[in-house]
């Protein structure tokens, strides 16, 4: 079984088998994609691994994953760089970079990818680009009120700051309108939204957030998992008498999915008995405010994993029995 390495810029494809030196190089475009397929193929069956490098390696996984003969693994490229570090790698160029990913699907189990569907990655996108377009209103906002701190701001400045404000505020409503649109033409994720805003916290445009994160994610939904998946696993570093380091969250996950638990988070404190007295517990505890909304966050993705494995509504008595008053 050869094994094949694939590393991915944004205008070429750097092609390395494990068992030869020279690499082949391909065009990260579709001519480009449909030659390396054919390449791949006259080779045999073969394993190929490449970077998860976003929309950089999105389309040339997937024209691999829909090949014969093809199997394709795309791996988090923290775990490519900790292999790099274990291999004492000094230099690193494309052709190098290759063949790491080569030896790396040799010498590791190896894991299928799957694809996700193109609603899910079209909701991905929409909701990735409203937030990034919430942060620039955010940013407008701050801006207008520094400048109107002085009567000697003109008044066309603040007149055209406010609608600068307003027309990006219009372009988040139509996608957000279009995201919802798109998820109610299809049956699965407009099923998987009705459950998720079951559950204390969550509105329809957060659902919708989290919705497009979690529906691009292949395999099981183990909770454990997904939190990790979200970078809201704690880690533990102690050795020997002297290292005993603080535990905290891994943030080796997806910041979006952690951004858009954030507010949920913070509305099902307050309105949700059950998750406000288990914050209230953990602040009692000797915790941190933001600590222990990190572990209501960690909460909220049992719910959504519970809600979505088990097809049933938000119950808070199964996930906060300990919190609940008898």
């Amino acid at each position: 079984m050869p094994y094949v390495g694939i590393d991915v810029d944004s205008a070429a494809l750097v092609v390395a088998r494990h068992d030869q030196g020279a690499p082949e190089r391909f065009a990260n475009t579709p001519a480009g994609h449909r030659a390396l397929v054919r390449w791949l193929q006259r080779q045999g069956p073969v394993q190929v691994c490449l970077e998860a490098t976003g929309t950089y390696s999105l389309d040339v996984a997937r024209a691999l994953h829909a090949a014969s003969g093809i199997e394709v693994m795309v791996i988090n490229p923290r775990a490519s760089k900790s292999f790099a570090d274990a291999l004492l790698t000094r230099s690193r160029d494309d052709a190098g970079d290759a063949m790491r990913l080569a030896r790396f699907a040799a010498s590791m189990p190896f894991m299928p990818w799957t694809p996700p569907s193109p609603a899910a990655l079209a909701l991905r996108q929409i909701m990735r680009e409203a937030m990034t377009l919430g942060d620039e209103v955010s940013a407008a906002k701050n801006r207008r009120h520094a400048v109107s701190q002085t009567r000697l701001t003109p008044k066309i400045l603040l007149r055209a700051m406010d609608r600068h404000i307003r027309e990006i505020e219009t372009r988040i409503a139509e996608l957000e309108r279009a995201a919802l649109e798109m998820v109610r033409d299809n049956a699965g994720l407009a099923a998987d939204l009705d459950l998720i805003v079951t559950i204390t916290g969550f509105a329809e445009r957060s659902a919708l957030r989290v919705l497009g994160e979690l529906a691009t994610r292949f395999g099981p939904l183990d909770p454990r998992q997904i939190v990790a998946y979200a970078g809201l696993d704690v880690v533990h570093h102690t050795s020997g008498i002297s290292v005993d380091r603080k535990p905290h969250i891994s943030k080796r996950g997806n910041a979006n999915l952690r951004r858009a638990l954030y507010m949920p988070a913070l509305v099902a404190i307050r309105y949700d008995p059950a998750v406000g007295a288990f914050y209230r517990r953990l602040i009692a505890k000797g915790l941190e405010p933001l600590q222990a909304i990190a572990a209501v966050m960690r909460k909220l993705l049992h719910a959504i994993s519970a809600v979505l494995r088990h097809r049933t509504p938000y119950d808070p008595q199964k996930l906060f029995k300990q919190t609940l008053p008898a």
